[in-house]
Parts: structure tokens; C-alpha cells; sequence
């Protein structure tokens, strides 16, 4: 080839290559190891001799640059680092995509999997480019052999996500029976991390013959420990707080827990039902029925579950409460009789706009609601995907619940359907045939009053298709509408959000305030495949009150909640959770006096006792305030013994505790002359007691007929009353 030839193909070569790394850089990522900063914005080039030249030349970088926007708006972006904050190369970055998993749904079946549908590794500069479906929130892993990874959820094209990756955390313990202290090997210990949507698993194992567990190569940060042994109580999940490169050593004490026994029979032949499963509450360990129908659970914890959930080969499932009308885990039920019946049918077939079906739809036949006897929640969740020809059919549905139709499937508007109001008095439901429509979409973004993006922040979406309902829509709560018509996603770095698969219809979304429970909400109605953008969610950073609650006795502080009213008319207000160690913090207030009321709530173990806990308000308490530290009131028990002059015990004696001039409280004496009243701790009261045998006692306690008194305080040694000989 002439030389001449073979420069002008280099040249040729050389300006394509050119033209190609110019695309490919994105000042949106760091470069040459520098710090990531934002995209800055386009700048116009300087002026040309030539005017035609120059517009043509000026029309060009338009429409390479939209290019360039339209090239970032399909990617998800970032840097992966590592312990040193330096760019990582080579690590490996994955994205994985689950439709449904961005419903909270109540799926007790498998779920649909994630799927790989992005991976890559990082460059010399550690950054990484995934192109991924817009809209889609989609869980993102970065890994290096020898750090912890870190998963990330909600992460969407268009999107830059960072990763810094440590060096793993260990977990390790051994598992103890609370009683005596034995060892207790086989015992399932799961562990998860909580992401923005859904949880992400980090392992699970067996404790060994020494009841011992070990966890290497975790994350950093709060992690979830649920346990499960064979026979003793599993306990609520723990909370365990890792440091990277630290090994934490977290003891796990068992308690005994009760035993539940009981049958499973066919409700129609009272036949026992062989390899039914019987599970504690929702999603708690179970056991097979063995010959008859009979079972056996061990280790029931009943503070932590109310019910049984019982399923079986074409049955629908049942929820056997163990607590009737409401009463405590000390009335739980430990001898059940659970019926399974053949559960009610539905059918129907799904196809697009054009008739034609739709294969692998996600197809759930659910129920929730609280029942009416003590109010505890109960559900039923039925799915199935339809097939080639776009039918589905599903013949376990519980007959006494009213369900609901939930159709998913990617690239069409999530349909919702109510199930005929006679419901329980088919046999058969059938839907014929239903159609998806083409999706519409929601976009916008959360500032605060500065107009600065707020990232990271959790956005809910409430609404469904116009044509959910046949008639009028019902008012009020519905439980079920937490689930198949609310949906979440977070604010990525420049605070947007974007959620798809949207039918027409109305709806509401909303964020929620600063450290507080309140919310700000935009109404909109979108129309058939409408692409909707442009609404901003508002919030107000504003001032904050932070302080710590505690109780007066210095025991365990309850669940409390602080109320923020405004004292000097200011429209905002707040209410937020109090933590664990007793730490709170409200935000987004305005300048002004606030009054706080501290709500607390005794559990189970604090009514057993008998610790309560009063209400207080702490009044002008101004924006910005911090350090602040708000008393619970906490009453402790008063516990005695009423006898007679010969020292028998006296039933149903009237007895008060009284404090200066107000009553605490009274009660009648047990058939063991036995009393337990509640008085503020550390404050010393006065028990007076009433005869019941003395005239003219009325029901209610009456300081001026008392008979005797003594001095006592709330937690100390029980006391005694001696009923005066004249008295009986």
C-alpha cells in the first residue's frame, strides 16, 4: 500500500479514536484519580471567523450533547472505593431486577428472583457504567476479593450510586438456654441488612455441638439477627451493630416458651390431615401433622405471636388466633383444633390491548383485614403466573375473607381488581378476561425550601387503576391498600424519583417531613400511557429539638413517641418515634415555643409488673433547642396482703393508694387477701383500706371510711393491713 494510503488511514483511525474518547468521557465521574464532581454545565465554545461554520459547528455539540444526556439518562454511574477512600479497579459491580420485589407484598410463596441484568468491573479510576431499564429500581452489589460487600437498593438508571468497601466485620456468639445455661447446637441463625427496598440476606448457618456461631466478611452497620432453635422460643429479631474489621461478640440467651398441641382435620369429614404445616404467626418456624392430623410446637413465644398459620395440599390456608378477644400472652392457648377447608376458585385470562396473551404475568388473589374478635390481623395471599395462553386459575382462596386481584407485569400498567361483592357465595369466581393497558410514569423530585435536592429520601405512591372498582369505591381504611396500591422508592443523589407501570388513574404521593411522622402530599391524575414529570415534594429543613427521654426509676425506657405542638401558632408541628437509648430529634419546625408531649407505651413484660407510665407535657420548649431532658413518669407496684386480727386473709377488702390529696388507685383484695396497686416510684404513699364487712362502704374507694393505714413505696417489700377486730 502507497505510504501516503496508509497515513491517511491512520489519520482516519486516529480522529475516529478521537471522536470516541470524547463521547466516552463523562466529567460527571472523577478522572485521573481526582475527586467525582457534578457535571458541570455545557460551555459555549469560543466565537469562529466562519458564521456558517460556527452554526453548524454549534448545532453539532447540541446534539452531541443531547446524546451525551441521553446516553447518562440510560446508566447508573459511580465509584467504588476502597478502605482508604482511594478508587478500587477491578471491582465488581452487579445489577440484579425483580419487578415485584418493589411491592410490599405479602407473597408467602417463592418470589420472583432477581436476575442479573447488568455487570461489569470498575476502571483504572474505579468508576463503573451499567445501562440498565428506565425506571426501574433495580439492587446493586459491589465486591473485592478480600472487603465486605455492599448492596445497595432503589437504584435506577440516570443515577450515580458510590460504593466504599471495608474490610468485613465478624459475628460470632454461642447460643445458651436462659434456664440453667446449656449450650444449644442446631439452632438456625439467619442474618440480613435492612436496604431501602426490601432486605438483603448476608448468611445463615447452624450453631455447631457447642452452640456456636461465627459470621465473617459482613458489612459494617446495623444487622438483623433472626434466630430459630429446634424446641426453645425464638426471640424477636436482634439488632447487632458491626464495625469493620472488629469482630463483635453477641451471646443469644433462649428461653423455654410454651408448648401448643392440637389436630388439623378436614373440615368436611374431620378426617386428621397428614403433613399440614403449622407455623408460628406469619412467617415463624413450623412443623408437619403427623398420623391423625396431631402436632406438636414447641418453643411457642407468645409475646412475640398471636396465631398459628396452618397449610396444606389443597386447602386454603387458615389463621388460628391464641388469643380470643384480645387477652394477654399469659391466656395464649396451648390446645387448638384447626378445620381446613377446599378453598374457593378463581380464573381468568390476561392479554394486551390487542387481544394477545400475556405469558408470566404475576397473579395474587389477597386478603387483609383485621378480624373482629380482638382485632388481630389476618391474611391471605394466593398467587400464581398465567400461562402461554394467558390463563390462570387458582383454587385455594380462604372463604372468609374478601379478596382482591393483583396483575404485575413488566411493561404494562399494574392492574388491581376487586372481586365481586358476593364473593362468598360463589364457588367460582371469573374474571373472563383481562387486559393490560400501557404504562404511564411519575416523575419528580423532593427539595427543601432552599430549593436543594434531598437524596435518599423514601417516597410513597398511593393510588390504583380508574377501573379497579365495579360501583362506588368503598371510604375509609383498607388494609389490603397497603399493599397492592402503595408503593415506594428513594431519591437518588439529585433528588428524583421516577415510578412506572402506572395505569390511569388517581393518585397521591408524598414524603415524609423531617423527623417526623407528617407528610407532604401532591394529588395528580394521570391519563392512559402518560408520562407525568415535573412535581416537587417540598420540605422543610427548618429548625430541630433534640433531647433525650428517660424514666424516673432508670429501668428500660418503653416505646414512646414525642408529640411537637406549636405553642405560638406556627403551622408546623411533629411527631417522632423516641429511639431505643431514649434519643429523639424533630426537624423542619419554625422559629417559636413548642410544647412536647411524651406518649409512653408499656409492653407486655412492664404490665406483668406492673410498671406504667404516664403522659407529660414540657411546655415552651423552643425551636432549636438541644440537650433537652424529658422525664417519663413511671409507677411501680405497691404489692401487700390484707389480714384479719386472727391473721387470716381477707377476700374483697377495699384498698387505695393515696398521695396528698388524690387517689391513685384502688383495688378489692384477691381470695388470698392479696392487692397489687400502682404508685409513682421513688414517692412514698399512703395504702388505706376500706372493710368490706363494715356498713355503709360504698363501691368505689372512700378515704373517709378507711380503717387502716400505712406508709409504702412503689418496687419495695410487700406490706401487710390488719383489719381492726371491730370491723368484721
Amino acid at each position: 500500500m502507497p505510504w501516503y494510503r496508509t497515513m491517511a488511514v491512520l489519520f482516519a483511525v486516529a480522529l475516529l479514536y478521537g471522536v470516541w474518547w470524547m463521547a466516552a468521557y463523562d466529567p460527571a465521574l472523577p478522572q485521573m484519580g481526582g475527586a467525582p464532581h457534578e457535571a458541570s454545565s455545557p460551555v459555549e465554545p469560543a466565537g469562529s471567523t466562519l458564521p456558517g461554520a460556527a452554526a453548524a459547528s454549534e448545532r453539532d455539540a447540541v446534539d452531541a450533547g443531547s446524546a451525551a444526556r441521553d446516553d447518562r439518562e440510560a446508566e447508573l454511574r459511580g465509584v467504588v472505593r476502597g478502605p482508604d477512600r482511594l478508587p478500587l479497579a477491578g471491582a465488581r459491580v452487579v445489577a440484579e431486577l425483580s419487578e415485584i420485589e418493589e411491592y410490599p407484598l405479602l407473597d408467602r410463596g417463592p418470589r420472583a428472583s432477581r436476575r442479573v441484568v447488568g455487570e461489569t468491573a470498575t476502571d483504572d479510576e474505579g468508576c463503573y457504567r451499567l445501562r440498565l431499564a428506565d425506571g426501574r429500581q433495580h439492587r446493586v452489589t459491589a465486591s473485592m476479593k478480600g472487603l465486605a460487600p455492599q448492596v445497595r437498593a432503589g437504584c435506577r438508571a440516570g443515577s450515580r450510586v458510590d460504593f466504599e468497601l471495608d474490610h468485613g466485620a465478624v459475628l460470632m456468639g454461642t447460643v445458651r438456654a436462659a434456664d440453667g445455661g446449656a449450650v444449644v447446637p442446631g439452632t438456625r441463625i439467619a442474618l440480613r441488612k435492612q436496604l431501602a427496598v426490601g432486605a438483603a440476606r448476608l448468611g445463615e448457618l447452624v450453631t455447631d455441638a457447642a452452640g456456636a456461631f461465627r459470621f465473617d466478611g459482613l458489612p459494617s452497620g446495623t444487622c438483623l439477627v433472626e434466630v430459630q432453635p429446634e424446641t426453645l422460643a425464638s426471640p424477636r429479631d436482634i439488632e447487632v451493630q458491626l464495625r469493620a474489621g472488629a469482630v463483635t461478640v453477641h451471646d443469644i440467651k433462649l428461653t423455654a416458651g410454651i408448648t401448643i398441641r392440637g389436630r388439623v382435620l378436614d373440615a368436611a369429614t374431620r378426617a386428621g390431615i397428614v403433613g399440614a404445616q403449622v407455623s408460628e404467626g406469619f412467617r415463624g418456624r413450623s412443623v408437619a401433622t403427623q398420623a391423625g392430623g396431631e402436632f406438636e410446637l414447641r418453643g411457642f413465644e407468645p409475646s412475640n405471636n398471636v396465631s398459628l398459620h396452618v397449610s396444606a395440599a389443597r386447602y386454603a390456608h387458615a389463621e388460628v388466633s391464641l388469643r380470643p378477644g384480645g387477652s394477654t400472652a399469659k391466656d395464649t392457648a396451648t390446645q387448638v383444633e384447626v378445620l381446613l377447608g377446599h378453598g374457593r376458585q378463581v380464573r381468568g385470562v390476561v392479554a394486551d390491548g390487542d387481544l394477545r396473551p400475556l405469558v408470566g404475568v404475576y397473579v395474587a388473589a389477597c386478603a387483609a383485614d383485621h378480624d373482629g374478635h380482638g382485632g388481630w390481623f389476618r391474611s391471605d395471599w394466593c398467587t400464581t403466573e398465567t400461562y402461554h395462553d394467558g390463563a390462570f386459575a387458582m383454587n385455594v382462596l380462604r372463604r372468609d375473607m374478601q379478596h382482591t386481584l393483583l396483575l404485575v407485569h413488566p411493561g404494562f400498567a399494574t392492574a388491581v381488581y376487586e372481586f365481586p361483592a358476593d364473593e362468598a357465595a360463589r364457588e367460582i369466581v371469573d374474571f373472563k378476561l383481562l387486559q393490560l393497558r400501557p404504562p404511564a410514569s411519575l416523575r419528580g423530585e423532593v427539595r427543601d425550601e432552599r430549593g436543594e435536592p434531598v437524596a435518599g429520601h423514601e417516597v410513597e405512591l398511593r393510588g390504583h387503576n380508574a377501573d379497579r372498582f365495579s360501583g362506588p369505591a368503598p371510604g375509609g381504611y383498607r388494609a389490603i391498600d397497603s399493599y397492592v396500591a402503595t408503593r415506594h422508592c428513594e431519591t437518588d443523589d439529585r433528588g428524583r424519583f421516577h415510578v412506572t407501570d402506572l395505569a390511569a388513574g388517581k393518585y397521591v404521593v408524598s414524603a415524609q417531613k423531617f423527623a417526623s411522622h407528617d407528610r407532604v402530599e401532591v394529588a395528580c391524575e394521570l391519563a392512559l400511557a402518560e408520562q407525568r414529570s415535573g412535581v416537587v415534594l417540598t420540605l422543610v429543613r427548618g429548625l430541630a429539638i433534640e433531647g433525650t427521654v428517660f424514666v424516673a426509676d432508670g429501668g428500660k425506657l418503653p416505646k414512646c413517641y414525642c408529640s411537637i405542638d406549636p405553642a405560638d401558632g406556627q403551622s408546623t408541628a411533629g411527631d417522632v418515634e423516641v429511639r431505643a437509648d431514649g434519643v429523639f430529634r424533630a426537624a423542619g419546625l419554625l422559629p417559636g415555643n413548642y410544647t412536647i408531649t411524651v406518649y409512653p407505651y408499656a409492653s407486655e413484660e412492664d404490665r406483668a409488673a406492673a410498671r406504667s407510665f404516664a403522659a407529660r407535657e414540657h411546655e415552651q420548649i423552643a425551636a432549636g433547642s438541644v440537650g433537652l431532658r424529658l422525664e417519663v413518669p413511671v409507677s411501680g407496684p405497691v404489692r401487700g396482703v390484707v389480714y384479719d386480727a386472727l391473721r387470716a386473709p381477707v377476700e374483697g377488702a377495699l384498698v387505695g393508694a393515696v398521695l396528698g390529696a388524690a387517689v391513685l388507685g384502688s383495688e378489692r383484695t384477691d381470695a388470698a387477701g392479696a392487692f397489687v396497686l400502682s404508685a409513682p416510684v421513688g414517692r412514698a404513699v399512703t395504702v388505706m383500706l376500706c372493710s368490706p364487712g363494715l356498713p355503709g362502704v360504698p363501691a368505689s374507694f372512700d378515704r373517709a371510711r378507711a380503717v387502716a393505714s400505712v406508709q409504702a413505696i412503689a418496687g419495695g417489700p410487700a406490706i401487710e393491713l390488719v383489719l381492726p377486730a371491730q370491723t368484721r
